[in-house]
């Protein structure tokens, strides 16, 4: 049996380990989720809300729905006492706080594991604060949360106080924005740590050859929400601009202005796309492997200094990538691996050497050697790392 140094509990994943093997690991706070737990000396408790019934049986049954590691185990908390009792906050917190140690005692007896709480995302928080509400506990905002245009004033008020309280309650706040950092620092003073997305490149097989590619137009490609920070006027235009270009899209449209909708609508109608709207998380290599280039057309925007996961997706499946620049560390953070679109003409140009780097032996040396840094495994111990040093 391995020593466990640090037991990690996870407030605000998606769902169970025993869930995402079915749905897959979609996002940054499941991925992270993963890769803690394939730490060698790190266990991890996947904190999920349930109702009473549910709790009641799971105590009653010591049942742990885990992963396939027994150092991933699945625990539920709820309400005991109704929110509208006096003190029932610090009521609920006590009683959860039971039931997880009762849970992770197999780990703590004789080990002198330290318990270190992860919270992703205000709901996340929200969570921590009913079942542990204690300890050293790490925020992940993920990216610029703080002025999310998605949310009412009213919301993105009550929105800005959680983060702050979040962050306020913190050992470290991450995220991958910089500019969320400097919110809560300049707000909070907290410790932060700019903490980027990743992937997990073992998901995607070898890159189709160049002998594959003959005879063939090529495919280009976007997997990922069709969301309000697209530039569909640069999409339209390249759609448009090439017709023996084949271009191919994976994903749904989500709170889309009216001109964004008539806009996207004749990309769609354009003879040479080709439309997926859901792809299942076991499908996106294969998808990917069907791409020649992939697309990442966002708007600049101060909040949106945010690197997309697909990026790092794209360039595991060898995909060179023509993008946008979103912001003013894009180059860098991708390591000068990104063909950027100019402003004004040379669009044509740009996509042809854009095109060429998917046989480029130097670029693809690059692009292994940025992936390998870039796993979540690595994005996870390093957070621990920092935990276990001084600021």
């Amino acid at each position: 049996m391995k020593r466990i140094k640090t037991i990690i509990l996870y407030f605000g994943a998606d769902a169970s380990f025993e869930a995402l093997v079915q749905i897959g690991y979609r996002r940054r706070n499941t991925n992270l989720l993963r890769a803690l737990g394939e730490i060698p000396d790190v266990a991890v408790a996947n904190i999920q809300y349930a109702q009473r019934t549910r709790c009641f049986r799971d105590i009653l049954t010591g049942t742990r729905s885990a992963s396939t590691s027994p150092d991933n185990i699945d625990i539920t908390i709820t309400h005991w006492i109704p929110k509208s009792f006096p003190k029932s906050s610090a009521m609920n917190a006590w009683i959860n706080r039971t039931i997880i140690r009762r849970q992770i005692k197999h780990w703590t007896t004789h080990s002198g594991a330290s318990i270190v709480s992860w919270c992703y995302w205000p709901k996340g928080y929200t969570l921590w604060a009913l079942g542990w509400n204690r300890g050293r506990m790490v925020f992940d905002a993920d990216h610029n949360i703080a002025d999310d245009p998605n949310l009412s004033p009213d919301e993105t008020d009550r929105q800005k106080v959680l983060l702050k309280q979040a962050s306020s309650s913190a050992t470290l706040t991450i995220s991958s924005s910089r500019s969320m950092n400097r919110w809560f620092e300049k707000h909070t003073g907290a410790r932060t740590a700019l903490v980027m997305n990743g992937v997990d490149s073992h998901r995607f097989p070898k890159a189709k050859t160049q002998d594959e590619n003959l005879n063939k137009h090529s495919t280009i490609g976007y997997l990922g929400t069709l969301s309000k920070w697209i530039d569909y006027d640069t999409l339209h235009e390249l759609v448009k601009s090439y017709p023996n270009q084949t271009f191919s899209f994976g994903g749904k449209a989500y709170k889309l202005s009216e001109k964004q909708h008539e806009r996207l609508n004749a990309v769609n109608e354009a003879d040479n796309t080709q439309w997926r709207e859901d792809v299942h998380f076991d499908d996106v290599p294969e998808f990917l492997k069907s791409l020649d280039v992939g697309l990442s057309l966002y708007h600049a925007h101060p909040a949106l200094d945010v690197n997309s996961m697909k990026i790092y997706e794209y360039l595991a499946a060898g995909l060179p990538v023509l993008a946008k620049t979103n912001h003013a560390n894009l180059k860098d953070d991708f390591n000068d691996l990104l063909t950027i679109i100019p402003d004004g003409d040379g669009l044509s140009s740009v996509l042809e050497e854009c095109k060429k780097l998917k046989s480029d032996p130097a670029w693809n040396k690059r692009r292994l050697e940025f992936i390998q840094k870039s796993s979540w495994g690595h994005r996870a111990e390093c957070v621990v790392k920092l935990l276990n040093t001084n600021p």
